[in-house]
């Protein structure tokens, strides 16, 4: 879907970005992660051309993005940033709205699709088409932001710190509800963050970036365990209980876990899919000890301190 081939860019005597090449599969999420500085930002824009690369290619499904326009190119790519970005002189109709029509959509058609998506962000279109930005709190404009981007229906959709500006309760529960959309299942997405956790929580792989170049890239938990250099190593050092639980799912465990007789009814009960992150944050909601794993084998308990024993024995 997307190929960046020896790509780099520099502002003057800095090196933003290095020789880079990367590729990413059609639907699939790949995050740029990495320090302030580091040049995934300048990289995420040279994919949509509002930064020029230097030289090298890059390709989206085997077109050169030099072969339209910019203007053109962007109408088909959404873009989401930090702080939405909304014209504050259009309603929340029109800045939805705003693409579709550049590429001469009817407007009956525009009409369905805007409605559809400000329901499906959760913002009646009723109580919130006709608002101005200025009138939204922060998590209801990101998710007008994040309507406009897929408001024509593009292939790709590139964001750059998309929930980096919110609150971290309202960031947490945007992020949950964006992600469980048909419409991220469906996209090619490439996402900036600085946030590791973040980026475990959304990637399907992660580019870790420093200094203008890939350290590493590849699926959460190989960046993790294992590493490609001390930098990496050292990147993640500082979390590395938190997100080795997010990478481990109970189902790696099962064989070696010393059950409980069935619990009372007060114990959650999870699927043996989720993370041991995911089974911590239940046992912590619910203030229970025990928790039921449900498999083909049926629902067995275990207390949450043999859990954490079995998740951290080097054997």
């Amino acid at each position: 879907m997307i190929e960046v081939r020896n790509v780099s860019k520099s502002f003057g005597s800095l090196r933003a970005v290095d020789n880079l090449s990367f590729t990413v599969a059609e639907g699939e999420k790949l995050v740029l992660l990495g320090t302030s500085g580091c040049g995934k930002t300048t990289t995420l824009k040279m994919l949509n051309r509002l930064t020029e690369a230097d030289s090298g290619q890059i390709l989206i499904n085997g077109v050169s993005i030099r072969e339209s326009p910019p203007e053109m190119l962007r109408r088909g790519i959404g873009y989401v940033i930090q702080q939405a970005g909304l014209f504050p002189h259009y309603t929340v109709f029109e800045n939805i709205a705003m693409v579709p029509r550049l590429l001469g959509w009817p407007e009956d058609q525009i009409r369905e699709r805007v409605i559809n998506l400000l329901t499906v962000m959760g913002l009646p279109p009723e109580g919130f088409a006709a608002k101005r930005p200025a009138q939204l709190s922060g998590g209801q404009a990101q998710r007008v932001g994040l309507a406009r981007a897929m408001a024509a229906n593009p292939p790709v959709i590139l964001m750059d710190e998309p929930f980096g500006a919110l609150d971290g309760v309202t960031r947490s529960r945007l992020r949950d509800e964006f992600t469980g959309l048909r419409e991220w299942q469906e996209k090619t997405i490439v996402l900036v963050t600085h946030d590791v956790t973040e980026a475990f929580l959304l990637a399907d792989r992660i580019a870790l970036m420093d200094r203008g170049t890939v350290q590493q890239i590849g699926v959460p938990e190989k960046l993790l365990l294992y590493p490609a250099s001390d930098f990496v190593r050292k990147f993640f050092d500082h979390q590395r209980l938190q997100l080795t639980l997010m990478v481990k799912s109970l189902r790696e465990l099962m064989s070696g876990l010393s059950w409980l007789p069935e619990s009372g009814p007060e114990a959650p009960v999870v699927e043996a899919s989720a993370s041991l992150w995911e089974v911590l944050e239940t046992l912590q909601g619910s203030g229970a000890q025990t928790v039921g794993i449900r498999d083909v084998e049926g629902i067995r308990y275990i207390h949450r301190r043999d859990l954490l024993a079995a998740a951290f024995d080097p054997a």
